[in-house]
């Protein structure tokens, strides 16, 4: 049976304070096991693919429904609508080659959470990959960047560490996807994120 790790240490710095408050209201109503980062809704989006944790969207997502609240978006990325992963019509992130979209900022805990998502993509070439970069609060690399892949359709990538070692307590962190390539633009949707370390 799975148990939570948590820290006990002193997290309440001025700074993540600051960074949560500016979460929206979405991201804060039905956890109660943190005592160090906002309440967040979760759910199992991926058990019909084997995985049975527990996880939160984030911040301008709804199922199926990217709408870019709180995102920043650069190079040409938008927001298009398109036929999402179970053949539904549904809003997703769009980056042509060298576009960039950066996420606001949310909570993770310590330890090695983790994110997954559909990503595809679409155009001349139909086969490429995002950089996908965490970042801290304040703009700096935390880990290294990961490629994921972007397959000719919509398929689920496989879970990516998001928060790399160990650090005390939870961290306000970013993220950041770049498409990778020159042909093909890529698309992503339920950017899904386990904000704690599951043991």
């Amino acid at each position: 049976m799975k148990k939570f790790l948590f820290s006990r240490g002193a997290v309440g710095t001025a700074a993540v304070i600051a960074a949560f408050v500016a979460l929206p209201a979405s991201a804060a109503l039905a956890d109660p096991s943190s005592s160090s980062c906002p309440t967040m809704v979760l759910s199992q989006p991926f058990l019909s693919y084997g995985d049975s944790n527990s996880y939160t969207l984030a911040p301008g997502q709804s199922p199926d429904s990217f709408d870019g609240t709180g995102w920043t978006l650069a190079g040409g990325a938008s927001i298009v609508t398109t036929t999402v992963a179970d053949g539904t019509q549904g809003a997703v992130l769009d980056l042509p080659p060298g576009a960039s979209a950066s996420s606001p900022v949310m909570c993770v805990q310590s330890g090695m959470p983790l994110a997954r998502a559909f990503t595809q993509s679409v155009g001349s070439l139909k086969s490429n990959s995002i950089k996908f970069q965490v970042r801290n609060a304040d703009g700096s690399a935390f880990g290294g960047a990961t490629g994921i892949p972007a397959p000719a359709s919509w398929t689920l990538t496989d879970p990516v560490a998001i928060a790399p070692g160990n650090f005390p307590g939870a961290r306000p962190v970013y993220f950041t996807f770049t498409a990778n390539g020159n042909q093909s633009d890529v698309q992503l949707s339920n950017f899904y994120v386990d904000p704690r370390m599951w043991w």
